[in-house]
């Protein structure tokens, strides 16, 4: 009886293993659920959320390639890969990819020795206008309150993103009451990410929750964006009054000088006592020097140039200016990196994150990198993904504080002036000043801010505290 159990056991084995695999010519694309955006609704110049979901798969490659040229142009690749391991069973990956205006739009999963499942966007829905979205069973009912540029789209609760990014496409989200509530997580990351929340009330004892956020204020800001309690006929006139701040052109504001490049400079006296130093030598060497001179001369010449290029060359290869702008109301805020770079021999350059460019080249975004080509000289802006952050700069019943562990410089209110800088912990209040603003640290980002808001920042970060409540009110 033993023997013959030993001898089954190899029997077993083998038709475990015909039972539990999948031979390659059975995966198929009913394996695969793509979705790009809320609800597959994509918004062009946006971070949109990415979700694919596996089932029984072996470890694949997953490919995302938008043309971003025209006929004119020629075709701009954008190609946006990820490696997923196996999914024995369900896996579910999710990322924000950032989706320029486009022509077309491909995507492709492959494993080692085939292509798995593919598609393509249709480019007649192409789309930048923001999205409203309208959690509610009778979305129907809000449509005359909306703007007519407004770009509705009815969602439930458990397709609101879960990161910060996929925001950036929202313009604002209409809560009523009719369906499941929401959980106070989504609604915050909702208006710190820079959307206009609208809690159109009287709201059930099931979003009892959601009064949290608006505590004894109908309106006030929250991060980036707004959080409003109203009735119902106070939607429409919500909606054009209110609009999140503009967290993108800001980190590009921030970074907008910068067009020359960085490196040794030297004071014209000094040029000129070089120069004429030099010319002195070559014509002592011409005049005296005879048929040697001239060797002498050029020997002379060889030895000044290459003395000039190992006191003007830059310390560097690739330089970087590396800031980080956090735009805050009420302790949350909104966190933007963003990265200005210039290579001076040109070529390919890889950054260790996953950004997107400032305009329209080729470029390609890997698992945490960026990698694209410059022109010798040439300078890119890059924007990193929005996350939600601290805000250490705020506004407290009125009184400037640094809630942060650094010292704060070049502290600035809009419309009263510098202010002296903030150590940690200091709470003070922020008083008219004579003295005039140096704003330079801020590129055009001032053109941007509202009266009433606080700048500062500690070398690399670049804190926005804007003002809590309608008007610039404090």
């Amino acid at each position: 009886m033993q023997r013959s159990r030993k001898a089954l056991m190899p029997l077993l084995v083998l038709l475990s293993a015909v039972a539990f695999a999948q031979p390659a010519d059975r995966y198929s694309a009913d394996q695969v659920d793509f979705e790009l955006g809320i609800s597959g609704a994509v918004v062009e110049n946006s971070w949109n959320q990415l979700r694919l979901v596996l089932r029984d798969l072996p470890p694949v490659e997953f490919d995302l390639r938008i043309d971003q040229g025209s006929l004119r142009s020629g075709s701009i690749p954008l190609v946006y890969s990820a490696s997923i391991g196996s999914s024995r069973g369900l896996t579910v990956f999710e990322d924000e990819v950032f989706i320029p205006a486009w022509t077309s739009l491909t995507w492709s999963l492959r494993s080692a020795d085939r292509t798995i499942a593919s598609g393509s966007l249709d480019p007649r829905l192409r789309d930048d206008r923001p999205l409203t979205l309208l959690l509610s069973n009778e979305p129907g009912g809000w449509l005359a309150s909306l703007p007519p540029t407004a770009r509705a789209l009815e969602v439930v609760a458990g397709e609101l993103p879960q990161g910060a990014a996929a925001y950036s496409g929202v313009a604002a989200l209409i809560v009523d009451g009719t369906a499941t509530a929401p959980t106070l997580e989504s609604v915050v990351r909702a208006a710190t990410a820079g959307a206009v929340v609208i809690l159109a009330g009287p709201l059930p004892p099931s979003h009892r929750a959601l009064e949290q956020v608006y505590g004894s204020g109908s309106v006030h800001r929250l991060g980036a964006g707004w959080i409003v309690s109203t009735g119902r006929e106070g939607v429409g006139p919500a909606l054009a009054r209110y609009q999140g701040f503009p967290v993108q052109g800001a980190a590009t504001a921030l970074l907008s000088g910068g067009e020359e490049a960085e490196g040794p400079h030297l004071s014209r006296m000094t040029i000129v006592a070089a120069g004429a130093l030099y010319s002195l030598a070559v014509l002592l060497l011409l005049r005296f020097g005879g048929p040697a001179g001239v060797s002498a001369a050029l020997v002379v010449a060889a030895l000044t140039a290459f003395a000039g290029w190992l006191v003007l060359r830059p310390e560097q290869a690739v330089l970087e200016e590396e800031r980080t702008l956090v735009i805050s109301t009420g302790g949350l805020g909104l966190s933007v990196p963003s990265l200005a770079i210039r290579s001076l021999p040109g070529g390919e350059v890889v950054v260790d994150a996953q950004m997107r460019l400032g305009e329209r080249v080729a470029y390609e975004v890997g698992e945490g990198t960026t990698t694209l080509t410059l022109e010798r000289w040439q300078r890119q802006l890059l924007l990193g993904k929005p996350a939600i952050a601290n805000g250490s700069l705020r506004w407290s019943n009125g009184k400037l504080e640094n809630q942060g562990p650094t010292t704060l410089r070049q502290v600035l209110v809009l419309g009263l002036g510098p202010q002296p800088p903030l150590e940690p912990g200091t709470v003070r209040d922020a008083a008219p000043s004579e003295e005039l603003a140096s704003p330079e640290a801020y590129g055009d980002l001032l053109e941007l801010l509202p009266a009433g808001t606080a700048v500062a920042h500690d070398g690399s970060r670049y804190l926005v505290a804007l003002p809590p409540h309608p008007g610039g009110s404090l």
